[in-house]
């Protein structure tokens, strides 16, 4: 069995050689390789801090090492990286370990030649670390010392103002685990004693009360209340925009970018599994996810098709009650969950992704008949994604108008509910960045 150290070495040097996610490829290495507790949440720890912390750890290094991080071999960088992060971030293992640990990292992988420069590096970082100073000037300072690209930190910063460093600093914590109650088996009241019975704490979120927190990690596969049907894992944010369409039993619903099924299910409880709902999505493998989590929950109304959103489906015009896009973007706002976000996305992403959200919003409205109504979500920050869409889709749109949804959310958010969108932000009620702009067609076009 691999030690968690070497094991967060080969997916951290594994995650920038394939642009892949750092969340599926712990699950993919755990379902493999199991681990006991501690050590998988060390891995969970290192893999996401490193990732997290990149820019500040290359930037630490450098400041040590007569090679520059860009020079330097992806595994000797990622054991320097791991050695750094530990030291600045984790206090559980001594500064004598932390060189060896790493020296033997390089030997066992074939890199035995190159132990002498990773002793010395390390050596003359611990030596030296309290002397590190950041740059002076505000965005390069908050891009350094909070481990973001400084195109990133800008656009944060051009619309959130004093909230910058918060959302910064939001990204770079531990997500928070919460859970969906299924209310069609059981209350939240009764999971939560269930929960309790195996040691599990929780308390009801102040967003949802079928969302419960959880004060520590579960592995939710093995967990018997999972494989009941008892609840779904879902961020609370997640959650509030399935919540926010708020279907009624017997409604016909279209979800037009329904994969993995979190909402769409959420949906379907909402209606007591009464009705029809249509989950769509483009890759055939993603709506078996939708499958797969509808049967676990013992839900029947769900018809999933394979479909390109940005298409219109003639059959399904001003048939819906409601109807739901939840858009691909730039996922600014999950950045705690998924910190290579920070490396792999760019503003032209974000422009080519608004223009995509568009046609798909407009695609989708054609479903909704006369009185229905309309979500449109993202899980992330920027004007170009959110706020623009939802305008200028109004502006375009006359047949629809804003819908006042504050009897749907917590007191705080309930001034910009009641104008029909709001921008909930990471760390904000337990809750990851999300966006939520709610609409009804009050006449035909």
């Amino acid at each position: 069995m691999q030690t968690p150290r070497m094991a967060a070495l080969q997916l951290c040097c594994k995650m920038e050689q394939d642009d892949a996610y750092s969340n599926l490829l712990l699950q993919e290495y755990l379902r493999q390789q199991p681990m006991q507790e501690n050590d998988k949440h060390l891995l969970v720890r290192l893999v996401y801090g490193v990732t997290q912390q990149r820019l500040r750890l290359d930037y630490i290094i450098a400041q040590f090492s007569s090679m520059k991080p860009s020079r330097m071999k992806p595994m000797i960088l990622n054991i320097l990286r791991l050695a750094v992060y530990q030291s600045e971030c984790l206090d559980r293992i001594p500064d004598y370990a932390l060189v060896n640990e790493s020296v033997e990292l390089a030997k066992r992988n074939g890199l035995g030649h190159l132990s002498g420069f990773v002793n010395g590096v390390l050596r003359a970082y611990l030596r030296g670390r309290e002397t590190v100073e950041y740059p002076k000037a505000a965005l390069h300072y908050m891009s350094t010392y909070y481990s973001y690209p400084q195109w990133l930190v800008k656009l944060i910063r051009d619309k959130y103002k004093e909230k910058t460093e918060w959302i910064l600093q939001q990204g770079n914590c531990a997500p928070t685990a919460s859970v969906r109650v299924n209310r069609t088996k059981l209350s939240p009241k009764a999971l939560q004693e269930q929960f309790r019975q195996e040691n599990i704490e929780s308390y009801v979120s102040a967003v949802l009360e079928e969302a419960l927190i959880l004060k520590q990690g579960m592995d939710y596969e093995k967990n018997s209340s999972f494989q009941k049907g008892y609840f779904t894992p879902q961020d609370t944010s997640s959650m509030l925009a399935a919540r926010i369409l708020a279907p009624q039993s017997g409604q016909t619903v279209i979800d037009v970018c329904s994969a993995p099924g979190g909402k769409t299910t959420y949906l379907a409880e909402q209606m007591q599994n009464s009705g029809k709902i249509i989950a769509c999505d483009i890759y055939p493998h993603k709506l078996k996810l939708v499958q797969q989590a509808a049967k676990r929950l013992d839900i029947t109304i769900i018809e999933t098709k394979q479909q390109d959103a940005a298409e219109c489906v003639a059959a399904w015009k001003g048939r819906a009650d409601r109807v739901l896009v939840d858009a691909p973007c730039s996922g600014l706002g999950i950045i705690r969950r998924k910190p290579e976000i920070k490396w792999t996305k760019s503003l032209t992403d974000i422009r080519q992704l608004s223009i995509l959200q568009y046609q798909i919003l407009q695609m989708a409205s054609n479903y909704v008949k006369l009185g229905g109504e309309l979500v449109y979500s993202t899980c992330t920050l920027t004007n170009e994604e959110n706020n623009d869409i939802f305008y200028r889709f109004l502006r375009e749109h006359p047949q629809f108008e804003a819908v006042d949804f504050s009897n749907l959310v917590a007191e705080e958010w309930k001034p910009a509910a009641a104008l029909g969108n709001l921008q909930i932000l990471p760390g904000e009620l337990d809750c990851d960045g999300f966006y939520i702009a709610k609409m009804k067609r009050i006449k035909e076009s």
